[in-house]
């Protein structure tokens, strides 16, 4: 029993925080379920998946009548590149999987999320200074969007995290969002990419097994925490927003670097 109000928490408190900061929850839930999980890594990311995929489903089903509109041209293009890319990664996920050990998959894994969170937090620390263009796209080309959002569902469905934090810096950055557009939008394209991985998964018959119960409350999990995250995104202002997100990259640094340790004894 406490195992399963644990997977619950974990999904609830990670889509709660992905709702309101754009990252989805899986960059969340996968390091914790590493870390205090038994199950093996394909099972992980396959929960991981569903629980971001049903939290994206409430989000942008919630914002329709928001006053914070989708960026549809921009962020249709980057979704359908994500929705390619979740193809390609997780083509690659199962091909790594077949190739490495599960020990040295999961190595893999959190070295790639460590390098690229720092990228991030490095982002984070110098966009004061980089005067970030608000009202013109640095990007524009339909073909290059596409390539962004393609990578994007790359990383988003090889690592098992849904790739929020790569998104509102990618739309920040590159396309002129605002952080609360920023998280709108990231929302919408981590829908698509969550999709075709499922997809992919289903397809493949690589679907792993597990207690449905597990799936069954972390999907209800993502489900509440879709629903509550809105409700205080539309509370709080951008300020907030970036406090939620740093917080959110120093934890999941933490405890990426931490399962590296735990793998590598």
């Amino acid at each position: 029993m406490f195992e399963y109000i644990i997977y619950f928490s974990i999904s609830f408190f990670a889509t709660t925080i992905g709702a309101i900061s754009g990252i989805g929850g899986g960059i969340i839930i996968k390091p914790l379920l590493d870390f205090i999980s038994v199950q093996t890594i394909d099972v992980i990311n396959f929960l991981s998946g569903c629980t971001v995929l049903s939290m994206a489903v409430v989000s942008v089903l919630s914002n329709r009548k928001s006053k914070i509109k989708l960026n549809l041209k921009t962020s249709s293009l980057l979704a359908a590149g994500a929705i390619f890319g979740g193809f390609l990664g997780q083509f690659l996920f199962d091909t790594a999987g077949n190739i490495l050990y599960e020990n040295d998959l999961k190595t893999l894994q959190s070295t790639l999320l460590i390098v690229i969170m720092l990228f991030v937090f490095i982002f984070i620390l110098i966009k004061p200074r980089l005067k970030i263009q608000t009202k013109k796209p640095i990007i524009s080309n339909v073909a290059l969007t596409f390539i962004i959002g393609a990578i994007l569902g790359i990383i988003s469905s090889f690592l098992g995290i849904g790739g929020g934090p790569f998104n509102v810096i990618i739309l920040n950055l590159l396309f002129a969002m605002d952080t609360k557009t920023s998280v709108k939008n990231s929302i919408f394209i981590i829908l698509f990419a969550q999709v075709s991985s499922l997809i992919t998964v289903i397809a493949n018959n690589a679907v792993p097994n597990f207690e449905p119960i597990l799936l069954l409350l972390m999907i209800t999990g993502g489900i509440c925490g879709g629903i509550l995250g809105n409700v205080f995104s539309h509370k709080i202002r951008n300020k907030q927003v970036d406090f939620i997100f740093k917080c959110v990259i120093v934890l999941i640094i933490i405890l990426s670097f931490i399962n590296l340790l735990e793998l590598r004894k």
